[in-house]
């Protein structure tokens, strides 16, 4: 089963999260989080995974573009969006980067080349919008 809810509303930045669970079953199968800032219509994905034993099973593909669906429904396209990706497992960097055409901006890229701090813009990756709602087939002409 597929579920979406808004769980925190903090002024202009509204935090969504998706689910996918089985009934009988004590543990999501699939996690997907999205912030959206009402202000400049900017999403940030922040989780996104499905537990070990559903992985590469498509179930977390289903969860998130269920989420996304929802949220375009609501916003439509956003201005922006970002992945929050926490330098764990390094095939989620090889595919957001295949698939999205994932980069860190310029500015925070020299930060990065002279700083010896882990800073959270060094984990805030800009994906390509057109590719991922492609990916999840979002927007397209029926």
């Amino acid at each position: 089963m597929l579920s979406y809810n808004l769980i925190l509303n903090h002024g202009n930045n509204l935090v969504y999260e998706a689910l996918m669970t089985e009934e009988f079953v004590n543990e999501y199968i699939c996690k997907c989080t999205i912030s959206v800032n009402k202000n400049d219509n900017s999403w940030n994905i922040s989780q996104w995974y499905a537990n070990k034993n559903y992985q590469h099973q498509g179930y977390g593909r289903a969860t998130m573009k269920y989420l996304v669906n929802a949220l375009y429904n609501l916003y439509g396209v956003p201005n922006k969006l970002v992945y929050i990706w926490n330098n764990a497992n390094e095939y989620v960097y090889d595919w957001i980067h295949l698939n999205f055409d994932a980069k860190i901006s310029d500015s925070t890229l020299l930060v990065l080349k002279y700083s010896d701090e882990d800073i959270k813009e060094g984990h805030e990756y800009f994906l390509n919008i057109d590719k991922f709602f492609k990916y999840f087939g979002i927007g397209e002409e029926k």
